[in-house]
């Protein structure tokens, strides 16, 4: 597995990072407004113990490895979005579980233990998370930025069970996601109340 980057005038193609350098898991990539300049990564190890989760962020040629963890925010980062001023990152944390069934055509299943919202403040340096976006009885995940930055949009579904509890794998066919969105004020790091724009009861 690698990520890839090619010129589109040329069409030369050249590997960012491939698991012949780095045994772990690694692919969720995004870029700021959509620039090849600045984008992150994510790499989840696994059992390589030598490597450490988290996001590596490349900007103006260079690998940097911000520290996106903290009492608020301990799980390693994926699915990221970029606040349009480049300044800011949302991102899920997140516990996934894979399921393995033995017959059928879609044979493997992804289910998150446990999800929150949090966010990368890149002129601060630290990363945090709120109640808006990280509700304990909730499971938010892949967020996304409005257009102008002054809405961040997620989904968030109940979560009706506590730690690695068996049910939750078993609940993976019932498990229904709603639309959200919250205000986001970049100048005061503040978020607003967070609102259900589509909601996964009424629509089934």
């Amino acid at each position: 597995m690698g990520i890839y980057q090619r010129n589109l005038e040329s069409y030369d193609e050249s590997p960012i990072l491939t698991t012949d350098a780095v045994t772990a898991c690694f692919n969720c990539h995004t870029f700021v407004n959509n620039r090849p300049e600045t984008f992150c990564f994510h790499i989840r190890p696994g059992k390589v113990k030598e490597i450490q989760a988290g996001m590596i962020l490349v900007r103006g040629g260079h690998a940097l490895r911000p520290n996106t963890q903290s009492k608020t925010t301990p799980k390693p980062p994926a699915y990221t979005s970029w606040h349009p001023s480049g300044l800011v990152a949302a991102f899920s944390m997140i516990h996934p579980k894979q399921c393995f069934r033995a017959v059928g055509s879609e044979i493997r299943e992804v289910l998150d233990y446990d999800s929150d919202v949090a966010a990368m403040n890149f002129q601060t340096g630290a990363a945090s998370t709120s109640p808006a976006i990280a509700d304990p009885g909730r499971l938010e995940t892949f967020p996304a930025w409005s257009a102008d930055g002054k809405l961040l949009y997620f989904t968030s579904a109940e979560r009706f069970w506590d730690g690695d509890h068996p049910l939750a794998m078993d609940a993976i066919d019932t498990i229904m996601y709603d639309l959200m969105c919250v205000p986001y004020d970049i100048e005061k790091d503040a978020w607003g109340e967070p609102e259900r724009i589509l909601s996964a009861a009424a629509t089934g």
